[in-house]
């Protein structure tokens, strides 16, 4: 699997991603993050709002948005 640290805020959580996973378990996975960290910030509907970003230092844009899980590498 890959290793890579979920950012929401100033919260950071260790995921561990199994090799069959796909983009719809990184959210789900964010969506749980967000129900366990930020109860009050939780509602109806947030799967399909989340967007899943990755830093990317070397771009313009530092934040990359994650369309795959092939865009998720090691230690991100």
């Amino acid at each position: 699997g890959v290793s890579f640290i979920i950012q929401i805020g100033l919260t950071r959580e260790s995921v561990l991603l199994p090799q069959a996973a796909d983009l719809a378990y990184i959210k789900q996975i964010a969506c749980s993050i967000v129900d366990t960290k930020f109860p009050e910030c939780g509602f109806y509907g947030i799967y399909d709002k989340i967007l899943l970003f990755k830093h990317d230092p070397t771009t313009n844009n530092i934040l990359q948005l994650v369309k795959a899980t092939s865009d998720i590498q090691e230690g991100d």
